[in-house]
Order: C-alpha cells, then structure tokens, then sequence
C-alpha cells in the first residue's frame, strides 16, 4: 500500500513556465471543473476542480511528485496552485477549492502539470475549458486541496 508522507500547497500569481521535454508518467483526469459558491459569500466565485492523477503501466511509481494547477481566466490573469506529493502512490484523486477566483465573464481554462522527481524523470499534462458566471466575486484569492490516495 503507499503511503502519502506529506502534502503542500503554495498559491502563486503571475506566469508560469512550462517543461521543454514531455515524457508521459501519469494520466490526468480533469473530471469536473466549475465555479459555484463553495465559501458561502453569496457569490458563485469559487472553482472547484477534481483530478485523478493515475501512474501509467510500466513507470516506476515516483517517491516525489509535483502538480501544478493553473487556473486562467479570460483576461489572461491566471492563478497557481503548486502542490508537492511525498510517498508513492498508484493512483491521487484530488479535490481542489479555488475561492473568489472566477470574477469575470468569457472561458476559463484549468491546466495540470504533472513532474515526477527521482529515478524516472517525467512530465505530463492535462487541459480543460469552461464559462463560469458574467459576476465578479468578492473577498481575496486563496485555495483548499482535499488529496487521498486510492
């Protein structure tokens, strides 16, 4: 069975860099990204984003792993959610509240980056689009990661 040793999370804002070589180790799922009131502000300004994050047949199952997830809104502003994974695992599901973060009209689009440290270097990477509320929310951008392993 693994075992998750620990779980950190740092919010960024601004541009983010992205790999050059792209070797596969993890299918992503973005299953569901949407906004909704997740805070209970009145206001559907929060993201909710759920991912399963599943080592691929074959890949030694890394002792560390970082995902990023950077939430884009239509202007181009983006928000970054870096959370870093010690212990190995087959399989992560992970449940990803962004509060007052979906504040403006157009499409939004949810990014994952996946990179395995150790032995068996790799990058992977998953995308998913959607069109939040024409209402800007209010209260200060921040995060809350819900992770366990299956």
């Amino acid at each position: 069975m693994s075992v998750l040793a620990v779980l950190s999370i740092f919010i960024i804002f601004g541009t983010v860099q992205t790999a050059a070589a792209h070797v596969d180790w993890v299918d992503i799922s973005i299953d569901h990204a949407y906004y909704y009131d997740l805070d209970g502000d009145g206001a559907s300004d929060d993201v909710l984003v759920n991912m399963t994050c599943s080592v691929i047949s074959g890949i030694k199952n890394p002792q560390r792993s970082e995902y990023r997830v950077k939430l884009t809104l239509p202007s181009g502003l983006a928000y970054l959610v870096i959370i870093e994974v010690v212990g190995k695992y087959n399989s992560l599901f992970m449940s990803l509240k962004m509060f007052d973060t979906a504040t403006e009209p157009g499409w939004y689009n949810v990014k994952v980056e996946a990179f395995s440290m150790g032995v068996q270097r790799g990058y992977s990477t998953a995308s998913y689009d959607f069109d939040p509320p024409d209402k800007q929310g209010t209260g200060q951008p921040h995060a809350e990661l819900i992770a366990y392993v299956l």
